[in-house]
């Protein structure tokens, strides 16, 4: 029922629903405690309709019944008033209760009416005598008793439906007054907050009091106390059931104790000590003080997981071993001479109401607050500048070493902490300069008196000048190269001083280290327990010489280049061979390398690769040949030479300059060889021959019909056409390089015509005079040119054209070229609105045939689709279409290759399309006629070819209405243009000619279709004149309209329109309607009892009526709610009395 009466509140006005009775009482039918209040009323609506007379109407499956119903108005005026009693007392229901605060419980319960709560706490027993003592004590403690929302007890109260009927003063006129959800509502959670009580105390003494809204003379209801009873409206059972709540404890931990040594007892860790003012956990982290992170966040803390609980705050003293800066990630360790800020922080063991872990967290701005200068007893959680304590020497780290110079040794090092490196070059053993210098195995590392001594003497002396032997570097970031150039050795004899360096002669190179320990600990801003450190910490022996034996002995270099000595004597030998004569100052190599005049400088590595050269330049010269080099060339010649330096040592070269070249040509005793590549006639007028030449010349070319006697070419015939290229001249056009093709042009030629082509040339040689082709050779090159048609550029033209439909889905067209010919064609419909189509959519279409060309029969293509593609539609019957035609010819581009002994000539296709504009431009008739001119038809655009319609109509019946007593309305669609007609009978007919030619006939139902937009569109046929409540039968038949739209489109024209036989609509029939609802009359409604009211009425006419109770003030219900409450009552006789009976009323309502 509930759900019943949930649906009735919450739906919106139904649908009109005829012929239904219905009584609306304005109560809702609900479970629940309701209160007494003074005399009340029922209101009700009546509504009502009859039952055995129907409202007949047709729909497509045959008869239908409908019954007729009042109108909602008529069921509004029919609201009548009544009222039930109240007198219970309000009953409470525990939900939960918890302390929320150190000083306040929270009680959450629930009454099951209107009433006023109260609820109060102690701590020791308050000892209530009776139910009037109880409630006394409990109301003088509402000072600290609200409820959720602020309001003090006593001041808010907890709403039922009937508040909305009784008085103002409650607050509540309304269903949306009732319905705000900042109001208490019986039956739902009530949150009541008790305060004013101690931190961290018990509270087993929580009582709760509520009392309803009646009025006197009997006064609210309220609850009840009795220790001896139990019950949802006695004040001892709620208490029972709230047993025992402690407040919270909400006060943070704070330390006692926080120290940690400075610098760190050893270099890996840091140790952290701690005292809390109460049981709790301590958790610390550690991050680097020159880190860019400002400071570090209570989760970060967390996520490092170095913590210590402590149980006892007096005994306890928690340590915590910091190993890196997280413990999940062992890698991420702390390193030694690094200063780190050390954070730390608590919480306490604190827990709930329900005993789950609640604790208390020192804030943020604690653990930011530096701990002080007294760490027991810090202001916060922040120990800064705590020092991993160095205990680790550097390490020195050979990278590489090179002498840079005769006098220049460079080692580049690194160091794996800041420091301080210095680094000072040794002698061999042995040297022939005796002890000038400390030798390598002179090293002392014991006396330090000694001139040897390996920390004073490695450090250098400072001369401030060029002498000065102090090579060191201060290194700030570790891991990163640095270089110590050393440009002077120490002479440690009498008078010692910093002298240069032996070239190409090897030391040995000694280096010390110290980081910088002592001046690095010392800090601007110390923490509170730092001592600072004495000494640095310095390499030792055995690492020292490690390094020395690293970097090993280290030669310094030889930097002078040889020098070409005497006058280069040089030589043509013959047409491939130059011979050039030289000398050198040392003992070296010298390459030679000839490049053409005028060419570019070769490089080093060029001459290098040319790789003709001689070997021991020095006590004689050498001669260098340079062979496989190009006839009647001249030749600039480039030599290079280089000393007999080995590695490690890096030879020294020297190249001639400009004025050292020379320059020289090869011998020319032969004419130039002229290579046929291919020819090839890609334009009308012209023959293009590409040749290739072994030497710089000029290349001619001439072509001769064939079909004419044009005598034996000869080098003057051939040249005297005028048509050139040169080789070997950049300054001339057209030009290309020797040995690369060059394209000769032989214009002014006729279309389509048959040529022959010969090729001659001519050198440029000066040595002694020029060289020209032989008669033979000229001759020889037509073979290997061929035969060439020059390229046909016409586009062909339609010489006859036309097109007419042949069926309901074919347009045929009929057409013939000018000259042989492939003709595309494709429709698209006249009303589409395309007044073009691009050629590529005529492709596209793939609609062609074949025609041979003027002498040639017409050819024909069928278009049955807009595309020739089976899964698309066919064309349209009785649909104007637009043909767009399209042609291109077979002509070819003749090109041939030469391939000794003759040319191999080949074909292919140059097709002369016709363009756009031809394709759109009219052709000069109207179809369905065909047009013929032999001088050629304007273009291929053919208009409005019509496509034959021999088929009727279909008849398409949508639906069917009757929406007066006096007609049908009849819903159709037809395939295609033309005009339905309709008419009704009461039986049945045969369906034939007759009947078509009656449906035709005055009176005529009908409505016509005019176009192919609104074909398959519903459109409607009345049928009028008709008997109400009568059973009929629509018959329905068409006609297209080919007669009008073929007579001039089609060929042969169609005689008569194509008629569709008549049909029957509805098989079932279908009646006409009965409009006229019942009326009602409300004789009397009575309440006998707390939960029901009767309702006695009358009706018009035979029928069922239907009654509901809303809440006096709530919106009217609609009819569909009215016969969901399902409340009713039948009667078979007009103006008779009978009652309805509203059942589960609530007591003490309107």
């Amino acid at each position: 029922m509930d759900a019943v009466i949930d649906s009735l509140v919450s739906s919106s006005e139904p649908d009109w629903k005829p012929n239904v009775a219905v009584v609306i009482i304005d109560m809702l039918v609900r479970r629940g405690f309701v209160r007494p209040e003074e005399e009340g009323y029922v209101e009700l609506v009546h509504d009502a309709g009859s039952l055995p007379e129907k409202r007949r109407a047709t729909d497509g499956s045959g008869m239908n019944e409908v019954t007729n119903g009042v109108a909602f108005s008529a069921v509004v005026a029919t609201k009548d008033s009544i009222r039930t009693k109240d007198y219970t007392n309000p009953n409470m229901r525990y939900v939960a209760a918890e302390s929320i605060a150190s000083d306040r419980i929270l009680i959450t319960l629930q009454v099951d009416e209107g009433a006023m709560v109260w609820c109060a706490a102690w701590s020791t027993d308050p000892a209530f005598t009776d139910s009037l003592d109880a409630e006394t004590k409990i109301k003088n403690e509402d000072a600290n008793c609200q409820d959720g929302r602020g309001n003090q007890c006593g001041t808010f109260w907890v709403y039922d439906l009937d508040d909305i009927e009784d008085a103002d003063s409650d607050g509540v006129n309304s269903r949306a007054d009732y319905d705000d959800i900042y109001k208490w509502k019986f039956n739902q959670d009530v949150d009541i907050i008790v305060s004013g009580l101690q931190e961290e105390t018990d509270y087993p003494f929580i009582y709760c009091f509520a009392e309803d809204d009646e009025v006197p003379p009997n006064g609210p209801n309220k609850m009840i106390f009795d220790s001896s009873a139990s019950g949802s409206d006695n004040m001892h059972t709620m208490q029972q059931e709230i047993g025992t709540v402690q407040t919270l404890d909400e006060s943070p931990p704070i330390f006692t104790r926080l120290q940690i040594p400075d610098p760190t007892a050893v270099n890996n860790q840091i140790v952290v000590t701690f005292k809390l003012n109460e049981a709790g956990t301590a958790y610390c982290r550690a991050k680097r003080s020159d880190s860019a992170e400002p400071t570090l966040h209570i989760n970060q803390i967390l996520s490092a997981d170095f913590s210590q609980e402590i149980f006892d705050p007096v005994n306890d003293v928690g340590t915590i071993t910091i190993t890196s800066l997280e413990a999940r990630d062992p890698s991420s360790v702390l390193y030694e001479a690094s200063q780190y800020d050390v954070y730390c922080w608590a919480k306490d063991s604190a827990v709930d109401t329900h005993g789950f872990a609640r604790p208390n967290y020192m804030s943020q701005s604690t653990v930011e607050t530096a701990v002080g200068a007294d760490v027991n007893n810090p202001s916060g959680g922040l120990t800064e500048n705590v020092w991993i304590t160095d205990t680790t020497p550097p390490t020195i780290i050979v990278v590489s070493r090179e002498a840079l110079g005769e006098s220049h040794i460079q080692v580049t090092l690194q160091l794996n902490e800041p420091g301080t490196v210095w680094c000072q070059v040794a002698d061999q053993d042995g040297s022939p300069t005796g002890t000038r210098y400390c030798q390598n195995s002179a090293i002392d590392f014991l006396t330090s008196s000694d001139p040897c001594y390996y920390e004073t003497w490695i450090q250098g002396v400072n001369r401030g000048g060029s002498d000065s032997t102090v090579f060191m570097e201060e290194v700030h970031v570790p891991y990163q190269d640095f270089d110590i150039d050393m440009t002077r050795i120490e002479k440690v004899t009498a008078t010692v001083a910093g002298e240069a360096m032996v070239g190409n002669y090897f030391y040995y190179v000694w280096c010390f280290a110290q980081d910088d320990w002592v001046n690095q600990a010392p800090t601007p801003s110390p923490s509170p327990s730092f001592v600072a450190p004495v000494n640095p910490n310095k390499v030792q022996q055995a690492h020292m010489t490690a390094v020395n034996l690293a970097i090993g002995q280290v030669t310094t270099l030889d930097q002078t280049p040889p020098t070409f000595t005497g006058t280069p004597v040089s030589a043509a030998l013959s047409e491939t061979s130059l011979q050039i004569t030289l000398g050198l100052d040392e003992a070296g190599t010298i390459w030679c390398m000839p490049v053409r005049s005028t060419f570019a400088e070769p490089s080093i590595n060029e001459i290098l690769q040319n790789n003709e050269y001689d070997v021991d330049c020095f006590t004689a010269a050498c001669t260098v040949t340079m062979a496989n080099l190009d006839a009647k060339t001249l030749y600039d010649i480039w030599c290079y030479a280089e000393d007999d330096n080995v590695y490690p040592q890096i030879p020294n070269g020297q190249k001639f300059v400009a004025g050292d070249v020379v320059t020289l040509s090869t011998q020319d005793t032969t004419p130039p060889v002229l290579t046929i590549v291919s020819a090839e006639s890609p334009i009308s007028s012209d023959i293009r021959i590409k040749v290739k030449m072994d030497e710089p010349g000029t290349v001619y070319c001439n072509s001769f019909q064939s079909s004419t006697a044009y005598g034996t070419p000869t080098f003057a015939s051939v040249a005297g056409g005028g048509f050139q290229s040169y080789v070997g001249f950049p300054l001339l056009s057209p030009n290309s390089p020797v040995n690369t093709n060059v394209e000769v042009v032989v214009s002014g030629l006729n279309e389509l015509t048959l040529y022959d082509t010969y090729c001659a040339a001519v050198d440029a040689s000066t040595l002694p005079t020029v060289n020209e082709m032989t008669q033979a050779s000229i001759l020889n090159t037509f073979p290997a040119i061929g035969q060439l048609t020059t390229l046909d550029q016409s586009p062909p033209v339609f010489t006859e054209l036309g097109a007419k439909g042949t069926t309901e889905n074919n347009i045929q067209v009929t057409f013939k070229c000018n000259e042989a010919c492939r003709a595309y064609c494709r429709v698209t419909r006249s009303d589409s609105g395309e007044t073009s189509l691009s050629v590529n959519r005529i492709l596209k279409a793939d609609y062609y045939a074949d025609q041979t060309g003027g002498a040639g029969l017409s050819a024909t293509i069928d278009l049955a689709r807009l595309e020739n593609d089976v899964s698309l539609d066919l064309l349209d019957r009785g649909t104007l279409y637009d043909v767009y035609c399209w042609s291109r010819d077979e002509a070819v581009q003749y090109s041939c290759y030469a391939q000794a002994p003759s040319a191999s000539c080949t074909t292919y296709p140059r097709n002369n399309y016709q363009d756009q504009t031809y394709v759109d431009t009219a052709f000069g008739g109207t179809p369905p006629a065909t047009v013929t001119n032999g001088a050629g038809l304007p273009g291929g655009k053919i208009l409005h070819v019509r496509t034959p319609d021999t088929t009727p109509p279909t008849i398409t019946f949508v639906e069917a209405e009757s929406t007066e007593e006096s007609s049908i309305t009849v819903t159709l669609q037809l395939d295609e243009p033309g005009t339905a007609y309709c008419k009704a009978y009461t039986t049945t007919q045969t369906v034939d000619a007759a009947l078509y030619t009656a449906l035709i006939t005055a009176p005529v139902y009908k409505n016509t279709v005019t176009n192919w937009n609104n074909i398959y569109k519903n459109f409607d046929i009345k049928v009028s004149g008709l008997t109400m409540e009568t059973k009929y039968f629509v018959y329905c038949a068409a006609e297209d309209d080919e007669l009008v739209e073929g007579a001039t489109t089609i060929d042969p024209a169609p005689v008569s329109n194509n008629e569709a036989l008549p049909v029957l609509v509805e098989a079932t029939g279908r009646f006409t309607l009965d409009l006229t609802p019942p009326i009602i009359t409300v004789v009397s409604i009575a309440s006998n009892s707390e939960t029901t009211a009767t309702v006695t009425l009358q009706l018009d006419e035979p029928g069922t009526a239907w009654c509901t109770a809303v809440r006096d003030q709530f919106t009217p219900p609609s009819i569909n709610q009215i016969i969901a409450a399902s409340f009713s009552s039948t009667v078979l006789t007009a103006a008779t009395d009978f009652t309805v009976q509203v059942q589960n009323l609530i007591r003490d309502t309107e």
